[in-house]
């Protein structure tokens, strides 16, 4: 299946950053790789936003309702959440599109239709990259 990344083409560089988003980007094209951007660097503030208040909340009040093997299941559950949220600062975020010609992505994206869009087999990525995901 193809996707679609759209990328922005801005040349200036932005302090602190080694490579301008185009350079980072044809680096990446050039040498058969993808940039992950991390959390911090994403534009929507709520991406990656994972927290425990809710799962406590509701665990807390099912605790009362449950048998003893059900409380151990939901401080696995628990386990499991505070290793996803302590992960999350090391992950990059890919994201891709099934569509390349998606004004709202362009507009957004793509530097209001400045940019460039790349496409990509994500049959041979998820082959490629195989081993980050088991």
């Amino acid at each position: 299946m193809l996707v679609f990344k759209y990328r922005d083409g801005n040349i200036n560089k932005f302090e602190g950053e080694k490579y301008s988003n185009f350079e980072r980007d044809l680096h990446s094209i050039e040498r058969n790789y993808f940039w992950a951007s991390n959390r911090q660097q994403l534009n929507d503030p709520s991406e990656g936003l994972v927290t425990k208040n809710g799962f406590e909340k509701q665990s807390g009040c099912l605790g009362f309702l449950i048998n003893n093997n059900s409380k151990k299941s939901l401080k696995n559950v628990d386990s499991v959440l505070e290793t996803t949220i302590s992960f999350r600062e090391k992950l990059g975020i890919y994201s891709l599109s099934k569509k390349f010609n998606d004004e709202l992505l362009w507009a957004y994206y793509g530097n209001s239709h400045y940019g460039f869009c790349i496409e990509y087999d994500l049959d041979i990525i998820l082959e490629k990259y195989k081993h980050f995901f088991l």
